[in-house]
C-alpha cells in the first residue's frame, strides 16, 4: 500500500473539490460530473500507479482544460486580460504536467493539480459573472 504522505500527486486531488463545488453551485452540472470523474481517474492513476489509468486520467484532464477555456470564451468577460492570465495558468499547468525531472515528478504534478483547479474556478466565475 502507498503511503499518501509520500505521494502528493495522489492526495493533492483534494484541490479539485473547489471547482466541482463551484460547478454544481452555478448549475454547470456536466462540468461538475466530469470533475468528479477527473478526481476518480486521477486518484486511481496516481494511487495504483497503473498505466491502464493513464489515458483516462489525461483525457479527462484535457477535456476539463478545454471546457474551462470554452467557458471563458462564452462568458464574454471584458477586459480580456483575465482570459490571458487564465491561459498563462494553463501553460504553467501544462509545464508541470509534463515535467518528469528525476525525483520531482510527484511535487510538480501536485502543482499541476493546484493550477488546473485555479483555472477551473476562474473560468466558472468568468462565465457566471
Amino acid at each position: 500500500m502507498i503511503n499518501l504522505t509520500q505521494h502528493p500527486a495522489t492526495w493533492s486531488n483534494i484541490v479539485f473539490i473547489a471547482p466541482i463545488i463551484a460547478a454544481f453551485y452555478y448549475e454547470l452540472t456536466y462540468l461538475g460530473i466530469i470533475g468528479l470523474i477527473g478526481i476518480a481517474t486521477s486518484s486511481l492513476y496516481h494511487y495504483y500507479t497503473e498505466r491502464k489509468f493513464y489515458f483516462a486520467d489525461h483525457a479527462v484532464s484535457i477535456i476539463l482544460l478545454v471546457w474551462s477555456i470554452w467557458l471563458v470564451y462564452r462568458g464574454g468577460f471584458e477586459p480580456k486580460l483575465l482570459f490571458y492570465i487564465l491561459l498563462a495558468f494553463a501553460a504553467l499547468a501544462a509545464y508541470f504536467l509534463n515535467t518528469e525531472e528525476k525525483g520531482k515528478y510527484e511535487i510538480r504534478h501536485s502543482y499541476w493539480h493546484l493550477f488546473i483547479s485555479v483555472v477551473g474556478v476562474l473560468s466558472i466565475f468568468i462565465f457566471v459573472f
